[in-house]
């Protein structure tokens, strides 16, 4: 009895407490307010705007980890993770101010946020974009496999292996959506069913595509399960922070 007595002792000390999860939850948000333009930028390849997006993200950052960097919590990494994340996000700055390829931006901004992810997750801290990123992940590698030239045994079986993948990842989304410190717009919260009715048609025809082994088919339905998907995962983004127009995810040219 004892043993149960400890063990639930330490299970309540090792999660934040709900009125403090929503607090830091709203905070996380603003983060990736500040954080999706400046992945989006560079999937785009306007390393200009990007390099503007990454001062608005610098400042949402250190102001979170000034707050609460030094917060008393049972976890034994949670500072070790805040310094991996600012590391993280100086080293993109660097690969900005160099003027150097997109891709070697987006490889330590992904980073930080699967550290930032990890973290909540050890934190009980559960949040509906670290949901949309963990598809988001699997989404790249279908499309980047969908997008080979030419469509080998190899590229349809990696897509054939992601897909099962995603569409788990996929049904794990809150079917009562994400939270009202993520502050959506009223217009974006009345499209959000629709574009998530779109992605999962989508991801659907993917399936519906492996089965009939039709390699330009599936390349297709590969490539077209990432515009519904962006036009979800842009509604976290504060776009207008930068008095820049939202990027169109039908025009988004992905890993190109």
């Amino acid at each position: 009895m004892k043993k149960i007595v400890l063990f639930l002792c330490l299970l309540v000390a090792s999660a934040i407490a709900p009125a403090a999860v929503n607090d830091i939850r709203a905070e996380m948000a603003a983060v990736d307010r500040a954080f999706i333009p400046v992945w989006a930028l560079t999937v785009e390849g306007r390393l200009d705007l990007a390099a503007k997006a990454m001062m608005y993200l610098q400042r949402e950052w250190y102001g979170f980890k000034e707050r609460h960097y030094g917060d008393k919590t049972p976890d034994a990494g949670w500072r070790a993770d805040f310094d991996r994340i600012d590391a993280l996000i100086r080293e993109a700055d660097s690969i900005l101010d160099g003027g150097r390829f997109p891709d070697l931006v987006r490889a330590p901004l992904e980073r930080s946020a699967t550290v930032l992810a990890a973290l909540r997750q050890r934190n009980g801290i559960d949040y509906y974009v670290d949901r949309l990123t963990a598809y988001r992940v699997l989404v790249d590698g279908i499309v980047d496999a969908g997008k080979d030239r030419v469509m080998s045994r190899a590229s349809i079986d990696r897509i054939a292996a992601l897909h099962p993948a995603a569409r788990d990842a996929w049904a794990r989304l809150p079917a009562d959506g994400p939270g009202a410190y993520f502050r959506l717009t009223a217009t974006q919260r009345e499209a959000l069913p629709r574009s998530i009715e779109a992605e999962s048609l989508a991801l659907a025809a993917l399936g519906r595509a492996l089965d009939t082994n039709d390699a330009a088919a599936i390349s297709a339905a590969a490539i077209a399960i990432r515009p519904p998907f962006l036009s979800i995962y842009y509604m976290f983004g504060d776009f207008h922070a930068l008095v820049w127009v939202q990027p169109d995810a039908k025009g988004c040219r992905g890993n190109d």
